[in-house]
């Protein structure tokens, strides 16, 4: 009874997005990408491709469209970047200071994401679940804001085009890029997750490789 309800409050909050994008155009997408991009709870596998299939049905040209999502894409992501970084820092600054093992953790975590910032911003742009919220982490991380809009712009480019695309080529038929959406997410997720993994470990078994070959030169000379 509860899980139908759920369902049934999605479905017109979706409708409305539908309408509403339908009837206020490039404004609307702006601001519904916008929102999404911010976290709000607005479904980027419904506005994008409803976005494409707008300009489809002779409305504005794809290539406004599509610039439009990325420019309201950069919006969401600065805004959810600057609340992190002038907001969130001193919330985890108190946060170590009433709990000192936490500090240390966090180091740890920040010295990882400053090592691989630029690429782990880019990635997770096109990684679902994680899309909106890598602004979060780059904006407490402290990461140099050209990095960061350079990097997210390279993933909300890549990610919009496939959304925008893929409703542009459906026109009439955009909802199915929802459905395949919905039924894939977790595999697209599960496979790019173990693609990281492979790449850190052989990065780390090249660096051990190189470090073994170093060691064996140092020792030839000293002979």
């Amino acid at each position: 009874m509860i899980r139908e309800c759920r369902e049934g409050k999605q479905i017109m909050a979706e409708q409305s997005v539908i309408e509403i994008i339908q009837k206020y155009g490039l404004i609307a997408i702006f601001l519904a990408v916008f929102l999404e991009y911010a976290c709000f709870p607005v479904p980027s596998e419904i506005v994008l491709p409803l976005s494409g299939a707008v300009a489809a049905q002779g409305g504005f040209t794809f290539l406004s469209v599509y610039l439009i999502c990325i420019a309201a894409g950069l919006g969401g992501s600065l805004l959810d970047y600057s609340l992190a970084r002038w907001g969130g820092v001193r919330m985890m600054e108190k946060l170590e200071r009433r709990f000192p093992k936490l500090a240390g953790g966090l180091e740890v975590t920040r010295q990882k994401f400053e090592k691989y910032a630029a690429f782990s911003v880019g990635i997770c742009r096109v990684i679902p679940l994680c899309r909106t919220y890598i602004s979060f982490i780059a904006g407490l991380a402290k990461q140099d804001l050209g990095t960061f809009l350079s990097a997210s712009t390279v993933g909300i480019a890549i990610w919009n085009a496939l959304l925008v695309w893929a409703g542009y080529l459906l026109s009439e038929n955009w909802q199915v890029v929802g459905e395949y959406y919905g039924k894939y997410k977790y595999a697209m997720l599960a496979i790019l997750v173990l693609g990281i993994f492979a790449y850190t470990l052989l990065k780390r078994m090249m660096g051990k490789k190189e470090e073994e070959a170093i060691a064996r030169a140092r020792e030839r000379r000293r002979k």
